[in-house]
């Protein structure tokens, strides 16, 4: 049975033109009351979720329902689900999507210039819209990040408040917490760089304590041009060799990833790559904050494939 809880909004008898779907229990989970009066204010049907799975459930009923705007209230890995949905019923360049962030990081949100609900909401009325890229693993699409690397402990060891601060970072300093003697996962990483590069391949080969393919979040300081964008059809790629030589990991060692700091790094960008373990066990990796395991990851990306509602200020530099 479908599991949700409808909320149409009135003269909507013929379908909606646009749904939001909601997810009560993301974040501190006080949110959805306010959100679902802001949303029926403008005309939106509000589906709420009620257990995993329902968000991918309810993209796919609003593609089904041709619904042409859809906003979803969540963290990343609710934007996720959405975005599975509709990659599902093959509409992602058929609809316009809107984010409220209301999860522990919004890490995808943040991308977009939307940083809390107020202006999440700001955006919506302004009706700024760019088309994205979205990055696929095996067919499964993410928005943000692929982090491969990561222990199999890391998902039910990393406390929620931690996951609050850092994001999907929060799962790296847990690895590294729970395992002093963690000296990284033996991979084959084939990349391929696409037209801009000559179209050619570049293997990389050894022991890596963290891939990270980003989508939307990037790592400053690439040193190959300008900060990258969510629509130039690549993905960039940063592959952290060793273990970093700190005595003692905290969040200052993620800051100093973000800003480029710790080495030996390898970074280039791909239109495609391939992560392949070299051992029996499989890659542990995280898919917009959703933790996985696979034998090989298959990395691509489609090229502004989808639409989202953006701040104004932030469209021409995506």
């Amino acid at each position: 049975m479908n599991r949700r809880t409808d909320e149409r909004h009135p003269g909507s008898a013929d379908g909606p033109d646009r749904v939001l779907i909601c997810n009560p229990v993301s974040g501190s989970g006080d949110h959805a009351p306010a959100i679902r009066s802001r949303a029926l204010e403008r005309g939106f049907d509000v589906r709420e979720t009620e257990a995993a799975g329902d968000a991918r459930e309810f993209a796919r009923d609003a593609a089904a329902e041709d619904v042409p705007l859809l906003a979803v209230a969540g963290g990343d890995g609710t934007v996720n689900e959405v975005v599975s949905g509709l990659a599902d019923a093959d509409t992602l360049e058929a609809v316009d999507l809107a984010v409220i962030p209301t999860g522990t990081a919004n890490l995808f949100a943040r991308s977009l210039g939307v940083d809390d609900v107020d202006s999440a909401f700001e955006v919506l009325d302004g009706g700024v819209r760019r088309r994205i890229d979205v990055g696929f693993v095996d067919g499964r699409p993410f928005v943000n990040t692929c982090l491969a690397g990561l222990s199999a402990e890391a998902n039910t060891a990393t406390p929620g408040e931690l996951k609050r601060r850092l994001g999907v970072f929060a799962y790296v300093l847990t690895t590294l917490r729970l395992l002093p003697e963690y000296e990284g996962v033996p991979l084959r990483v084939t990349i391929e760089q696409g037209e801009s590069a000559g179209s050619s391949t570049e293997e990389w080969r050894g022991s890596a304590l963290l891939v990270l393919v980003g989508n939307a979040f990037r790592l400053p300081n690439v040193g190959r041009r300008d900060r990258s964008t969510v629509t130039d059809g690549l993905l960039e790629v940063t592959i952290l060799e060793e273990r970093p030589s700190i005595e003692s990991f905290n969040e200052g060692m993620i800051s100093k990833l973000l800003e480029g700091e710790l080495t030996p790094v390898t970074r280039i960008e791909a239109s495609a790559l391939s992560i392949e373990g070299l051992e029996d066990e499989p890659v542990a990796f995280s898919l917009d904050g959703e933790l996985l395991a696979a034998a090989t990851l298959e990395i691509g990306v489609r090229e502004r494939c989808l639409s989202m509602y953006v701040e104004s200020s932030n469209a021409l530099t995506l």
